[in-house]
């Protein structure tokens, strides 16, 4: 294979001697081997003493010759000027594919980039409505837990009977901490949206 560059594009080129099929008879060695039925000939390449010169890169320029074989009627020395004469017609050619190719692949990775962008934002804002929904569950378990200890504290109790070193009045107050801590609401409604708003589209993991 031989490497040859035009207009600074690369391109591979073979020479080779043209070859053909052609029957010849078997030796008598193979006749020994030969199986009733079989042919009494073997048939195999052999040289012609013709040049063949072929591109073999695969992206060469549609239209232009790729291939030049050698014949009575056309020696070889007869064709080089048209074979030349193709190459340095290939190179402007080779070029604009190139860079043909690394536009496609360049709008293929904006694209596929695309793609993961938009792939994201959906991700993304479906995972804030998610968080919506459990900041909602949470604030409705909440409120059932807000309604408890007030029914708790309408009992006639004593609230400084003590429970474990801790007057009925304290568990009370230890109730009501914990709904302000856990509260989504509690700062305001833009406070849920802050936190909603910090939800990303690698948040949840399932």
């Amino acid at each position: 294979m031989i490497l040859a560059e035009v207009s600074g594009e690369k391109f591979e080129f073979q020479v080779r001697e043209k070859q053909k099929q052609e029957r010849r008879p078997l030796t008598e060695d193979e006749k020994r081997w030969r199986s009733p039925g079989e042919k009494n000939w073997k048939q195999e390449l052999v040289s012609t003493g013709r040049l063949v010169i072929e591109v073999k890169t695969w992206q060469w320029p549609t239209g232009l010759s790729r291939q030049w074989i050698e014949s009575e009627k056309h020696p070889m020395d007869t064709m080089l000027p048209d074979i030349v004469a193709t190459f340095i017609a290939a190179g402007p050619l080779l070029v604009q594919q190139r860079k043909d190719r690394e536009a496609a692949e360049r709008e293929r990775q904006l694209a596929e980039q695309r793609r993961y962008e938009e792939e994201r934002r959906r991700k993304r804002d479906a995972n804030r409505w998610r968080r919506l929904k459990e900041m909602a569950q949470d604030w409705r378990e909440l409120a059932t837990v807000r309604d408890f200890l007030a029914t708790l504290r309408s009992m006639n109790v004593d609230p400084s009977t003590e429970i474990e070193g801790r007057s009925v009045a304290e568990w009370i107050a230890w109730g009501d901490n914990w709904l302000e801590r856990a509260d989504p609401t509690v700062n305001g409604v833009d406070s849920v949206f802050r936190q909603i708003a910090a939800i990303t589209d690698w948040t949840y993991r399932d």
